[in-house]
C-alpha cells in the first residue's frame, strides 16, 4: 500500500478500533463506513481512519486533526530552499515541520497554479478563471477560513492556498456539483470550526475515493467538517509526519503517504508557541 508505517507497524494496529458500519445517505453510491474512533499520535494530533467498503476494491482515507491551539498551519515553498519542486518528508526535514501535505495544484513546468501566501507574503495571486480552483484555504493570526475565489475580502490571511473543488460547504456535502464516478488518490482539508480542523489523504493501492465518496465521509459526525477544499491530488497526494513529534504516542513510528511527484508547495504544521 502507499500507506507505511516508518517502523513495522501499521495504522490498523496503531488505532484501538475504528467503525465499519455504512452509512448509505445523500445520493453517495458507494459505501463509506464512519471513522468513530481518534487516537492521539501526539502532543495535539489525533489520527482516524474512514473505509471505503463499496465497489470491488476497499480503500481508505486516513484523517489528523488538530487545532490552532497546538498547530498552526504554514505554507512552505520548494524555492525558498532552493529547489522547484520536493516531496513532502524532504518539507517536513527541512523545516521541522511536525506533518507536511501537498497543496497547490501546478503546471507543467511545476510551478504552483493559483493563491500562494506564505508568512504574510503574496508569491502567486488569485486565479480566477477555470472551473477547478475554485476554494482558497486562508488561515489568520487566530482563525481559518475556507473561502469561495469570487468573495471578496479586505484581507487574504498570513498564509494561503487556491485549490478545488470545494467539497463541503456550510456544513453540505455539494454531492451534486462533484464527480461521482472518477476514483483517484486525494488529499486536501477541512474545517470543523474556525479554530479546528483536519488534514485528510487518501492514498490506498486499491482505490481513491470519488470526489462525491470524500465529501460524504468527511461530513459525518465523527468528522465533523463543515468546510471542506480538495488538494492537488494524483501522484502528488503525499503526508509526511516524523517519529519524533512532540508528545509522540507510545508506540507510533510516523507516518510516510509517498507521492509519486514531487510537488511546489506543502502545507505544514508547526506547534504553537
Amino acid at each position: 500500500m502507499a500507506f507505511v508505517w516508518l517502523t513495522s507497524s501499521t495504522l490498523l494496529a496503531f488505532l484501538i478500533s475504528v467503525s465499519a458500519s455504512y452509512a448509505q445517505t445523500n445520493g453517495v453510491d458507494s459505501a463509506t463506513a464512519e471513522a468513530t474512533h481518534w487516537t492521539k499520535i501526539g502532543k495535539g494530533l489525533e489520527i482516524g481512519v474512514a473505509e471505503l467498503s463499496g465497489g470491488l476494491l476497499p480503500g481508505e482515507i486516513t484523517l489528523v486533526k488538530t487545532s490552532l491551539k497546538h498547530m498552526n498551519p504554514q505554507v512552505v515553498r520548494a524555492s525558498s530552499f532552493g529547489k522547484h519542486r520536493a516531496n513532502t518528508e524532504w518539507f517536513a526535514k527541512k523545516t521541522g515541520a511536525s506533518l507536511c501535505v501537498n497543496a497547490n495544484f501546478f503546471d507543467k513546468s511545476g510551478d504552483p497554479l493559483g493563491l500562494v501566501i506564505s508568512r504574510g507574503v503574496e508569491h502567486k495571486p488569485v486565479q480566477l478563471g477555470g472551473s477547478l480552483l475554485t476554494g482558497l484555504f486562508l488561515v489568520y493570526r487566530d482563525s481559518l477560513v475556507i473561502a469561495g475565489r469570487d468573495e471578496k475580502r479586505t484581507e487574504l490571511g498570513l498564509e494561503a492556498v487556491q485549490a478545488g473543488p470545494r467539497l463541503i460547504i456550510n456544513g453540505v456535502p455539494k454531492l451534486k456539483d462533484l464527480d461521482g464516478k472518477a476514483q483517484s488518490r486525494r488529499s486536501g482539508v477541512c474545517l470543523v470550526s474556525g479554530t479546528e480542523y483536519v488534514i485528510f489523504v487518501a492514498a490506498s493501492a486499491l482505490r481513491g475515493p470519488t470526489l462525491q465518496e470524500l465529501a460524504h465521509s468527511l461530513s459525518l459526525p465523527s468528522v465533523g467538517c463543515r468546510e471542506a477544499l480538495n488538494f492537488d491530488g494524483g501522484g502528488s497526494t503525499q503526508l509526511y509526519i516524523p517519529e519524533d513529534i512532540a508528545g509522540a504516542a507510545s508506540g507510533f513510528g510516523g507516518i510516510n503517504i509517498v507521492g509519486r511527484d514531487d510537488v511546489p508547495t506543502a502545507l505544514c504544521l508547526f506547534p504553537s508557541t
